[in-house]
């Protein structure tokens, strides 16, 4: 009987990330792959990547968009490469480094910084202040943020200098001027993950709608 048929059962995804709400087009890659899958109902979660692994790995979440060096070596999970992007430095306007194009790591030889916690990403923190001791630069780091929202709002506080890629802090540069190392031998790389063993087939749509929608500049802009 037709009228009596059930509705097909909606599939669900829960995706973390970590960054503003508007982090590398994120909303425009949810609304297309809406668009695309209607029967899949989609939860966000923002937080730390440390804490979204955690989520990922216990089956709370279904996917992730986690920093590369955080997933090394977790043979349960899988994940494809969507965006790289140099480190950058936060300046006051008022800085006299603030009109810069770019920062050579030697010009910050002694600096003063507000970094973010490790706890946000240990393996990702540790890398990256190995990198600015084997440029030179001996940080003194002057307060620490649980998220880089709380690292940004120390800088506010303080007219202080942090560091972060540009897609963190894309939503301060009134603020800020946002100035990209140029030569620290160390990026951001985001892989949207997975469990390996996931049989949510929600997950493998948003994968494939995601890499067919990432465009040159590692945004979902189109």
């Amino acid at each position: 009987d037709i009228a009596n048929a059930e509705a097909p059962e909606r599939r669900t995804l829960i995706v973390g990330f970590h960054g503003p709400a508007n982090w590398i087009g994120l909303p425009h890659l949810i609304s297309e792959f809406n668009s695309a899958c209607p029967d899949v109902e989609v939860s966000v979660v923002i937080d730390t990547w440390s804490n979204l692994l955690h989520l990922l790995q216990n089956g709370k979440i279904d996917a992730a968009f986690i920093e590369h060096s955080e997933l090394e070596g977790l043979a349960d999970l899988s994940g494809v490469t969507m965006k790289e992007e140099p480190i950058c430095l936060l300046f006051p306007y008022d800085h006299p480094f603030a009109k810069r194009k770019t920062i050579d790591v030697r010009d910050m030889a002694d600096a003063t910084l507000i970094m973010p916690e490790p706890a946000i990403g240990p393996r990702f923190l540790h890398y990256l202040t190995d990198a600015m001791k084997r440029a030179g630069m001996r940080v003194k780091t002057v307060g620490l943020g649980n998220h880089y929202e709380a690292t940004i709002t120390l800088a506010l506080a303080t007219n202080g200098i942090t560091c972060m890629p540009r897609s963190l802090a894309a939503d301060y540069q009134t603020q800020f001027a946002i100035v990209p190392f140029a030569n620290l031998d160390k990026q951001m790389v985001y892989d949207l993950a997975w469990q390996r063993a996931a049989t949510n087939t929600a997950i493998s749509d948003f994968v494939a709608c995601a890499t067919s929608l990432i465009g040159d500049d590692g945004t979902f802009f189109g």
